[in-house]
């Protein structure tokens, strides 16, 4: 058989055309993942999300279509994010796989009686696979390179791990981190879908075990395999039940520190230098350097107090303990401390020191932990499980300073070695005051020691990730014999930034936003606002990045960006014809000044956009109802909001194009102002994203 215009196929031994390599691979065939025509295998990840991509947006506009009449409000809360993400993929989750009609029909049913309108050969197969989707309690075990991880579903009680793929969760996960999420199956790989939110650090308490106790909670199945089925059907209740009991334990956790950060207040009695002659007697006191803001206040030295005591929270971060600092100024001195019981024993030592040298003036104490607790998302109590509060311990807070001339790194690694070592022959509240080493050779406390060891490496795993560092504790599970949850380390990865305890969901999603995975994000902008000669320099690379308007648009929308569309509909009814397409040259000097074509769009919703543009369409209302407006009046118009640079050379530039502009395509005063607007809207939107 000839093999002219056929394509080589692993699958069959021989050629196929094309088309049917399209219609028959992964379903009549088994294609193995090394066939470069298979879109679903893991080398070929790029191509399978714009499968994923394409799948969802007509997914999502079939079910808009279908759910309008009955639900009108249903598409409009989906696309101004105005209900939470876990319960909006919830929705859309149950939309298309769980309700039924009439007739015992699924959304996926009904479709699939007629023919997947719309769908390509790779979405129909994909959709196929996303009808058997599950809910999990997944355990990510390790984490590979090009997004490979290997994650295990303790809900189904699989011991071994299986191969998924996920570029968002590969940058983000740590070894031994749980999520609740949805996933299904591929050929050769599994994929997460939709948002999840990762299981709360619950002490000793099982995390399969807490699912349980939060299902039973809620009035489901304790039996795990109908559990699973139930939560799948139930997820939403699922996920906010895991917040509220998040949100509950790290409050409860919270009020269990002693976080009140006290500052006493002395008047200088005798003359300075004699005050900090005496200071300088005390052995445990040495130089320390003033902040900024310290120095505005008028002081002129500080001092560190290093403690005397065993503290043990600074032993597990490295460094000399201190106790606390004080700082000189010339008639008033400021003694500071974390913790009350720092600040009443530095107080007492600070006093006995310097004696009548120094008068009693005042004193403050901040209570942090109550500020903190004042920005705890709202959850709802009657969600608490009483039974998960039950093992809640405080953190003990230690401030520690590092010795001079020492690495920071190198501190931190022996450190972080030398505190695990010490706790191998130590009583360990949590092995039921046995020892590391003695649990494990005792059958029934080495499952508790195992959760023990993945949380000491899990720990250290989120430390390096949001420092930077490569500290290796992989020594702890080969010393004390547990060779089932002896994983290789991650990769170096980029420092994820400190989202806070609170950030649960989105935290493993690259399917919500699929064009920007292959993208870097964009980069932040630099704190002063840019020069008029910067944004020469950017609106000349990005002019020069595009041959026609068409690849500047393709660009746009590949980013992720939808602000073409969200302004047009914001502009709604103000604008006649095609009046809004003569806009886009403007929109675009905006938006590639300040991301430049590469960079994954920041993520900006339809009600930004519309209640910026209202904001600036309100804020050149001077224009609007002045008979004329002077240059110098004009300029800082353009010029009152953020990056008023830009504002002002793209606004110049507008109306100068638009004043030019050829006879038939004249701008009405009412045009200009509404392009000015747009300009405006997304230099507001983009600067207040990038800094």
């Amino acid at each position: 058989m000839s093999s002219k215009n056929k394509r080589p196929c692993p699958a069959t031994g021989g050629f196929i055309k094309p088309a049917v390599c399209g219609a028959e691979r992964n379903r009549v065939h088994d294609c193995p993942p090394t066939c470069p025509f298979n879109p679903f295998s893991p080398d070929c990840y790029s191509e399978f999300l714009k499968i994923e991509s394409a799948l969802d947006q007509v997914s999502l506009k079939r079910l808009y279509l279908e759910n309008e009449a009955e639900d009108p409000g249903f598409w409009s809360r989906y696309v101004t994010g105005s209900l939470p993400d876990i319960e909006t993929h919830g929705t859309i989750v149950s939309k298309m796989f769980e309700d039924r009609d009439a007739e015992d029909r699924t959304f996926c049913d009904r479709w699939e009686r007629d023919g997947f309108e719309g769908l390509r050969n790779d979405e129909i197969n994909l959709l196929q696979r996303k009808r058997h989707m599950r809910f999990g309690l997944l355990e990510v075990v390790s984490i590979g390179t090009d997004a490979r991880l290997a994650v295990r579903d303790l809900l189904r009680h699989e011991e071994e791990p299986s191969p998924f793929i996920d570029r968002s969760v590969s940058q983000q996960a740590c070894r031994f981190d749980v999520m609740c999420t949805w996933y299904y199956s591929l050929p050769h790989m599994r994929r997460f879908c939709g948002n999840g939110i990762m299981f709360p650090d619950l002490g000793d308490l099982d995390p399969l075990d807490a699912l349980r106790l939060v299902v039973e909670h809620l009035g489901g199945p304790r039996d795990d395999a109908a559990m699973h089925d139930w939560c799948l059907a139930n997820s939403a209740r699922v996920f906010a039940a895991l917040t509220a009991n998040s949100i509950a334990r790290s409050t409860k956790s919270r009020s269990l520190i002693d976080a009140r950060f006290g500052k006493v207040v002395y008047e200088l009695r005798q003359p300075f230098a004699k005050c900090r002659a005496r200071l300088d007697t005390i052995d445990d006191l040495d130089l320390d350097e003033l902040a900024d803001d310290e120095e505005e206040e008028g002081f002129a030295d500080a001092r560190v107090w290093l403690d005397d005591v065993d503290n043990a929270a600074s032993i597990s971060s490295g460094g000399e303990p201190v106790l606390g600092r004080v700082l000189l100024g010339q008639s008033q001195w400021r003694v500071q401390a974390m913790g009350e019981a720092r600040v009443r024993k530095l107080r007492k030592l600070f006093e006995g020191v310097m004696g009548d040298h120094v008068k009693f003036v005042g004193e403050r104490l901040d209570d942090l932990v109550a500020q903190m607790s004042a920005k705890d998302p709202a959850h709802d109590a009657k969600l608490v499980v009483p039974a998960l509060l039950e093992n809640v311990q405080g953190i003990l807070i230690g401030t520690t300073r590092l010795p001079k001339g020492s690495d920071p790194a190198n501190i931190a690694e022996a450190t972080a070695n030398d505190h695990a070592r010490s706790l191998m022959d130590k009583a360990i509240p949590m092995l039921n005051q046995k020892t590391p080493r003695e649990a494990a050779t005792d059958k029934t406390l080495r499952p508790v020691l195992v959760r023990w060891v993945k949380g000491f490496i899990n720990k250290q795993d989120r430390q390096n990730l949001k420092t930077g560092t490569h500290i290796d504790l992989d020594w702890l599970p080969r010393e004390l014999g547990l060779p089932e949850i002896d994983f290789p380390p991650p990769p170096r990865r980029a420092v994820l930034p400190d989202l806070g305890e609170e950030d649960f969901d989105d935290a493993f999603d690259d399917a919500s936003q699929p064009e920007n995975i292959d993208r870097p994000p964009a980069p932040k902008l630099p704190r002063k606002d840019l020069s008029f000669r910067e944004i020469e320099i950017r609106d000349r690379n990005a002019s020069e990045a595009f041959e026609t308007a068409g690849d500047a648009i393709d660009e746009l929308y590949d980013s992720g960006s939808t602000i073409i569309d969200d302004l047009e509909d914001a502009v709604d009814g103000q604008l006649t014809g095609n009046a809004f397409a003569q806009n886009i040259p403007f929109i675009f000097h905006a938006w590639y000044t300040l991301v430049p074509p590469g960079a994954a769009a920041p993520k900006i919703s339809p009600k930004e956009v519309r209640d910026a543009y209202s904001r600036e369409l309100g804020n050149l209302k001077p224009i609007i109802n002045a008979a004329s407006v002077s240059p110098t009046r004009l300029e800082k118009i353009f010029k009152d909001g953020p990056q008023p640079n830009l504002r002002l050379a793209l606004g110049s530039h507008a109306l100068s194009a638009m004043g030019a502009a050829p006879e038939g395509m004249h701008f009405e005063t009412k045009a200009q102002i509404i392009a000015l607007a747009l300009i405006f809207t997304v230099i507001d939107l983009l600067d207040a994203k990038l800094r």
